[in-house]
């Protein structure tokens, strides 16, 4: 399992979660998905699921 890692700014605001939060209910339950696909999977995980870019 892998750890998933936000970043957080100096004034101890996370963008990221934020903005995760302020998605809409349908869309806010695929991207949890997706990041627990990576938690799980890390850097194993494949397409369709990620796009690996060179």
């Amino acid at each position: 399992m892998f750890e998933i890692v936000f970043y957080k700014k100096e004034d101890d605001t996370k963008p990221v979660a934020e903005f995760i939060k302020s998605l809409q209910p349908k869309m806010k339950r695929k991207t949890l998905q997706e990041i627990g696909l990576l938690k799980e999977f890390g850097t194993e995980l494949r397409e369709p699921c990620i796009e690996i870019q060179i």
